[in-house]
């Protein structure tokens, strides 16, 4: 039994248009299946870039890079770079679960939920201005 291979087929653009699991032996046996340029693509190599589509293909590295998330963002190192490096050691958790990153808790009572702190007493409704009092658990009007 041959093992599975997995082809990219890339438009004038080298943009992934479609990814087929088949046989080189297969899609070049079927060139009126398999129109267009096809590029073979690893699912489980070490420093190859499994492809999708509106991925583009990289000649020179014969690799595959996801889709630019921002004009902003630069390729460098096999990932897309913000303009501005993300947080770290300025107060900011990373949160692998969620992918995303927590600021610092603001104080030992509050809990992380829907993506925010939380007192245990929620802020005073009306036109006051108040500040959380940590060892009475409450808010305290200023």
């Amino acid at each position: 039994m041959m093992s599975a291979q997995y082809f990219a087929q890339i438009d004038d653009n080298n943009v992934v248009t479609h990814v087929a699991v088949v046989q080189r032996e297969f899609l070049e046996a079927n060139p009126q299946r398999y129109t267009g340029r096809w590029v073979e693509t690893f699912f489980d190599t070490a420093g190859k870039t499994y492809a999708g589509v509106g991925f583009e293909y990289l000649e020179a590295e014969q690799d595959f890079r996801p889709a630019q998330p921002f004009p902003s963002w630069t390729w460098e190192n096999k990932t897309w770079n913000p303009p501005t490096p993300y947080p770290s050691g300025n107060g900011f958790e990373y949160l692998e679960a969620e992918q995303d990153f927590r600021p610092a808790q603001p104080f030992p009572s509050w809990t992380w939920e829907n993506k925010t702190w939380n007192p245990p007493t929620p802020y005073p409704s009306g036109n006051g201005t108040y500040y959380w009092n940590e060892a009475e658990l409450e808010w305290v009007e200023v």
